[in-house]
């Protein structure tokens, strides 16, 4: 592949912008923001693979019927979908949160730890919605989805990168459960 730029040197570029808790503050908040944009788009990535999926099924035929048409692939379909409805409200919320939106907990702008709870909240269930949608999307279509003709395989991939970065869902499971503790 080529490059498309070519990063040069900058003169001063080891000059600190920020240090101790200001720039603590500022890598948590970044942090969260970037956690909040993954979950985000792994929101949009499993919209995208549903809609594929029940496209496929709509039109693959078995049996002399679509495959859609049989309950087992149905109840497969229902839970991937329900997945994306249960992740849209907490990545709503992390997003209004961290926008210095208001809270219901503490009545006025959020606070610091709610906002990044709310982020851990909804990259965690976005994470695990988006594990739960790629695997029903592949199951459904078989081995076709795994080959390089069919789309449904970059989504996938993108979406298994996207829910590994800024943190697993096993990370910020255990950011919830050390903010709920008061670990």
């Amino acid at each position: 592949s080529r490059g498309l730029v070519r990063v040069e040197p900058v003169s001063g570029a080891g000059l600190e912008l920020a240090s101790g808790d200001v720039a603590a503050a500022m890598r948590a908040v970044s942090f969260d923001r970037a956690a909040t944009l993954d979950a985000a788009m792994l929101l949009g990535l499993c919209s995208a693979m549903l809609d594929m999926t029940v496209e496929y099924v709509s039109e693959r035929r078995q049996f002399g019927v679509p495959v859609g048409s049989f309950q087992a692939v149905k109840h497969h379909l229902a839970d991937a979908g329900s997945a994306i409805v249960f992740a849209r409200p907490l990545v709503a919320q992390a997003a209004h949160l961290l926008s210095g939106g208001h809270s219901a907990l503490s009545g006025g702008s959020a606070t610091v730890g709610e906002a990044a709870v709310a982020v851990s909240m909804a990259k965690s269930r976005a994470s695990r919605a988006a594990q739960l949608v790629s695997e029903t999307a592949l199951q459904c279509h078989g081995a076709i989805g795994y080959t390089v003709e069919a789309d449904l395989q970059l989504f996938m991939k993108r979406s298994w990168a996207l829910a590994r970065s800024h943190g697993d869902e096993a990370m910020h499971r255990a950011r919830v459960r050390r903010h709920l503790l008061g670990l």
